[in-house]
């Protein structure tokens, strides 16, 4: 008995310095999340040395290119979580020490393309749907997209004529635009995480969301899709796509409209795999859009109004 409470004392005694050791690194911030943390700062600062506040909206998109880096910096801690993971654990941390967006704080561009998405989606799906959207609107695999230059649908062809238009009076052609350099507004990034409130505004007109979509130079929305049309159940992606709906039909001029993104590419133009389309087509033979929901209660309010 003697032995076998000396053991059952020498592990308790272990353990409770393991988990001494392990808070005490924790509180150090000496972790290798912590680590990567500053190295991005570090990198961020290098890429931006004199980030600057500007005003909400369209000036705060950020590229592809900056999303791949992130990404690509974080992919073994993100692993298959989402964005409520990607928001509190790295856009915040960095952001902390100068209370900016992360978009201000990487080095913000004017919004090209709006991006309607779910945050329970798995990041790593967001981030390859938009790379799939970006190589096909800068024409890097126009080619083979499955039918942007070849289908023989009349609907296609002039959702084409329009993305060839939009690119042409922009600051390139489809043909030689750099996809890295494609810009994208997305709330996560573009949004001041530390201001919310005032990025909301008082109401929805007022808010970061409607001006960056409603802003000249968008020339359309990137809703990331998945099989279960999980967009679809948001609020406020239900409110980005009325605002989208109805700036096609008053805007022509530069303005694409609504592009499905998936991770096997845009579903407009063809380039989404088959059980993809078949499982989204399921999906919405159920979904209720009235059941929609927001984070927040006063958010749905100010949107159903």
């Amino acid at each position: 008995m003697a032995v076998t409470s000396f053991f059952v004392e020498l592990l308790l005694a272990v353990l409770a310095a393991a988990v001494g050791h392990a808070i005490r690194w924790r509180l150090a911030g000496d972790t290798p999340l912590a680590r990567k943390l500053e190295q991005h700062r570090e990198h961020l600062r290098k890429e931006n040395p004199r980030p600057k506040k500007c005003p909400i909206g369209p000036s705060r998109a950020i590229t592809i290119g900056q999303v791949l880096d992130l990404s690509e910096s974080f992919v073994s801690f993100v692993g298959e979580r989402n964005m409520y993971y990607v928001c509190p654990n790295i856009v915040l941390p960095l952001t902390k020490p100068m209370k900016l967006s992360y978009a201000e704080l990487a080095g913000p561009r004017p919004v090209e393309w709006f991006v309607s998405h779910f945050w329970g989606m798995l990041f790593q799906d967001s981030v390859s749907s938009l790379r799939k959207h970006a190589e096909m609107v800068s024409g890097k695999s126009a080619s083979r997209c499955g039918g942007l230059h070849s289908r023989n649908s009349s609907s296609a062809q002039q959702r084409v004529s329009k993305l060839d238009k939009t690119f042409k009076s922009g600051t390139g052609s489809l043909e030689t635009a750099s996809w890295k350099e494609t810009s994208y507004w997305i709330c996560t990034f573009s949004n001041n995480q530390w201001e919310l409130m005032h990025e909301l505004g008082s109401s929805w007109e007022q808010s970061s969301f409607y001006l960056a979509l409603r802003s000249p130079g968008c020339k359309g929305t990137a809703m990331i899709f998945d099989e279960l049309a999980m967009p679809l159940t948001r609020s406020w992606c239900l409110f980005e796509l009325l605002q989208t709906f109805q700036l096609t039909g008053t805007r022509e001029a530069g303005f694409t409209g609504l592009l499905l993104c998936t991770r096997s590419g845009v579903m407009n133009f063809g380039a989404c795999s088959m059980d993809t389309a078949i499982s989204i087509g399921v999906r919405l033979s159920s979904l209720r859009l009235q059941d929609a929901s927001a984070s927040s209660d006063k958010d749905k309010r100010m949107i159903d109004r």
